[in-house]
C-alpha cells in the first residue's frame, strides 16, 4: 500500500507536467508590441458596425486587390470613397445630387482634383465639373486603421501594446491598446486606443476614446459578417478608377435651370446670371451706376436667397405684368434709386399682389454656381454675377466689381 502511494504521486505530477507544456504549446504567443502596418486584409467584403456616441451606422469595407474602397448608405443617400496608392475616387449620391470626384497625383508634387456636381434644380438637370489642383503631395492610404482614423477626425497610433485576448464570432482575437495625451489651448486632449486584431491580421475590434476636459468621445468599429467581394461592388471600383476627365464646366446646364426659376431680361449668346437683392445697397449702387455693362448680353435676374420673401413675390408679380419683360431692368433701377436717396416709400413701384417665387430653387442655383468655381457658397457677397460663354464655361463675380465683369464680358 505505502509503495501504491508515491507511484500514484509520480503519475500525478507527470499528468500536471504534461498538462502544462499542451497549454504551453496550444495558447496561441501574441508579440508584445503591434505595428499598424502588421494590419491587412485579405480580398473581401467586411460589414461593420460603426457606434459614435448614441447612434449606430453601417460602413462596408472592401478589400480588392490593392485597392479599398468604403461604402456607406444612411437615410437615402449613398457615399463610396475608393482608395488606391495612385488615386483618391468618391461618389454620393442622394435624391437630388449626385457628386464624383478624383484626386491623382501631378507634375512638381501636385495634386489635382476633377469633380461634377450634377443636380436637379426646378426639375431641371443642371451639372458643374471642374478640375483644380494645388501644391502639395498627393498621399492616400489602405491600412484600416489609418483610414477609420482619418474617418474619426484623430491621429492613428504608431504602435500599440499587448494587454490580452478575447474569444470573438470569428475567433480569438488579441488585443492592443495605446494611450497617449497632447496639449491643446488650456486643454490636455487624451487618447485611448483598443484594438482587437484576429489571426489573419483583421481587425474585429477598434475603439476610439477622446477626452478633453469635461467632454468624452467614443467611437468603436465593430466587425459583424465578412463576404466575397461580388460583382455589383467590382463594378463600382471598376468606374471609381476610371478617369472622369472634365468635359466643359456645365454652364448652359445653370442657364436652364435659371430660365425656369428666374426672370428673363434678355436673350444673348454670352448670358449673365444675375443674383441680387432688393434691400441690398451694393446691388443697387451696381445697377444703378453700371447697368449698361448688361446691354447687348443675355440676362437673367434672380432673388438674392437672403432677402425679405415678400420683396421677391411683389417683384415676381411686376415682372409677370410687363409685356416687354427687359424693362424690367428699368425699373429695378428706379427701385434700387429710391433705396440709395434714402426715399420713404423705396418699393412703392411694386403692386401690393404677390405671386409665386421659388427661392428654395434658386439659392440651389446659387450654390451650386459657386461650388462648380470653387468658390465657397458661404463667403459670396452681393451682388453675384455668373458669366456663362456659349461653349458651357462660366466665370463667377462676388460684390461691387465692375471692372471684373466689364473684363469678364470683354469690355
Amino acid at each position: 500500500m505505502n509503495r501504491i502511494v508515491p507511484a500514484l504521486v509520480v503519475v500525478a505530477v507527470v499528468i500536471a507536467v504534461a498538462l502544462i507544456l499542451l497549454l504551453r504549446t496550444s495558447s496561441p504567443q501574441y508579440p508584445k508590441t503591434l505595428n499598424i502596418s502588421a494590419i491587412s486584409y485579405p480580398n473581401g467584403v467586411y460589414l461593420y458596425d460603426v457606434y459614435v456616441g448614441g447612434n449606430e451606422i453601417p460602413l462596408v469595407y472592401v478589400q480588392y486587390g490593392q485597392s479599398v474602397l468604403l461604402v456607406s448608405a444612411r437615410n437615402g443617400s449613398e457615399a463610396y470613397l475608393l482608395l488606391s496608392p495612385q488615386r483618391l475616387s468618391e461618389l454620393y449620391r442622394s435624391a437630388n445630387t449626385t457628386l464624383t470626384l478624383v484626386d491623382y497625383p501631378e507634375l512638381l508634387g501636385y495634386t489635382c482634383s476633377n469633380f461634377t456636381i450634377a443636380q436637379t434644380i426646378a426639375g431641371v438637370p443642371a451639372r458643374v465639373s471642374n478640375s483644380v489642383c494645388s501644391p502639395q503631395q498627393f498621399s492616400t492610404s489602405t491600412n484600416f486603421i489609418q483610414i477609420v482614423s482619418a474617418l474619426s477626425q484623430t491621429p492613428p497610433p504608431a504602435t500599440l501594446t499587448f494587454s490580452g485576448s478575447a474569444p470573438t464570432p470569428f475567433g480569438e482575437a488579441a488585443i492592443y491598446k495605446n494611450s497617449t495625451s497632447m496639449a491643446y489651448l488650456f486643454y490636455t486632449i487624451n487618447i485611448t486606443y483598443y484594438l482587437y486584431k484576429l489571426s489573419n491580421n483583421v481587425v474585429y475590434k477598434y475603439s476610439i476614446i477622446v477626452s478633453a476636459g469635461p467632454s468624452t468621445f467614443n467611437v468603436t468599429y465593430l466587425l459583424r459578417s465578412v463576404g466575397d467581394v461580388n460583382s455589383t461592388y467590382t463594378s463600382i471600383i471598376s468606374n471609381l478608377s476610371g478617369e472622369m476627365p472634365v468635359k466643359d464646366m456645365g454652364g448652359l446646364t445653370l442657364v436652364a435651370a435659371a430660365k425656369k426659376v428666374g426672370m428673363v431680361a434678355t436673350g444673348g449668346n454670352t448670358t449673365v446670371l444675375a443674383f441680387m437683392g432688393l434691400n441690398d445697397t451694393q446691388s443697387a449702387q451696381f445697377l444703378v451706376n453700371n447697368y449698361t455693362l448688361l446691354r447687348g448680353v443675355g440676362l437673367v435676374i434672380l432673388d438674392a436667397p437672403n432677402q425679405p420673401l415678400n420683396y421677391a413675390e411683389r417683384l415676381r408679380c411686376l415682372y409677370s405684368s410687363l409685356g416687354n419683360k427687359s424693362a424690367i431692368v428699368d425699373l429695378l433701377r428706379e427701385i434700387y434709386g429710391r433705396l440709395l436717396s434714402n426715399a420713404s416709400n423705396p418699393y412703392g413701384v411694386l403692386p401690393n399682389s404677390t405671386c409665386a417665387v421659388d427661392l428654395s430653387s434658386e439659392s440651389a442655383l446659387l450654390s451650386l454656381a459657386l461650388e462648380g468655381a470653387n468658390m465657397q457658397p458661404q463667403s459670396a457677397v452681393l451682388p453675384v454675377f455668373v458669366v456663362v460663354y456659349p461653349n458651357s464655361s462660366y466665370v463667377v463675380i462676388t460684390g461691387y466689381n465692375p471692372s471684373a465683369l466689364a473684363s469678364a464680358l470683354g469690355r
